[in-house]
């Protein structure tokens, strides 16, 4: 097994351990027909039913097509025939029942301190908002306030507030800083069928710190135009 230098990230973008890469010779079978390929597998540290995945990179390269549908999979051979190899429904069912089984096994908690009763709108969203990772300085740049890093050096500061000068107009600070969007270029819909009766949906309620900020954020909308009253 070689070392590997690159990162794997699964599908809720937490990054997987990799331990290294080992490259195989894996033959293809169907009959007496049959294709050997050398692939290339990375080896990590996940739980998971099944031992060996194939990736796109490797399905590419050997000329594979897969169906999900009908659980096969065709890939020419050197003599140019084709090769198709076919799935186990059963097993397949097997291995999906043993991969929901691992991820129950697995838990992941976050836990807060209680919040204060009277807390504004401006703490709850500091505590939401990521810590920097270094001390910042203020700069005022064509009437409006920005912030970068100490460690930038003087040169690079002025030159990152000369390219900020010249593209003001592409910040905004609140939904005023935006009117007037072109429909051609975002525009919202409800697509609606005349032929079909309308229903009408049971009321949601919300309590009073939610009523007012959806009333807010209404306000702020109908003022700039984003939204119109119909």
């Amino acid at each position: 097994m070689r070392p590997y230098t690159g990162c794997l990230y699964d599908f809720a973008g937490d990054q997987v351990e990799v331990c290294g890469h080992i490259e195989l010779r894996k033959t293809f079978t169907y009959g007496t027909t049959s294709r050997t390929a050398n692939i290339r597998y990375l080896v990590v540290n996940a739980l998971s039913a099944y031992n060996i995945l194939l990736g796109k990179p490797a399905l590419n390269r050997i000329g594979a097509i897969t169906s999900t549908r009908h659980m096969k999979m065709k890939l020419p051979s050197f003599e140019g025939t084709m090769i198709t190899i076919k799935s186990d429904q059963k097993e397949a069912k097997k291995c999906y029942e043993n991969s929901l089984k691992t991820k129950r096994g697995v838990f992941v908690t976050t836990t807060q301190p209680p919040r204060k009763e009277g807390v504004t709108r401006a703490e709850i969203a500091r505590e939401r908002r990521p810590e920097l990772a270094e001390d910042v300085l203020e700069r005022k740049i064509g009437g409006k306030m920005f912030k970068h890093g100490k460690s930038l050096g003087q040169e690079t500061q002025d030159q990152v507030a000369k390219v900020i000068a010249r593209h003001l107009d592409t910040f905004v600070w609140s939904s005023s800083d935006m009117p007037g969007i072109d429909p051609d270029f975002l525009c919202h819909r409800l697509t609606m069928d005349p032929q079909v009766r309308p229903v009408r949906q049971r009321r949601r309620k919300f309590n009073e710190e939610r009523r007012q900020v959806v009333r807010e954020e209404t306000e702020k909308l109908l003022k700039v135009g984003h939204i119109r009253e119909i």
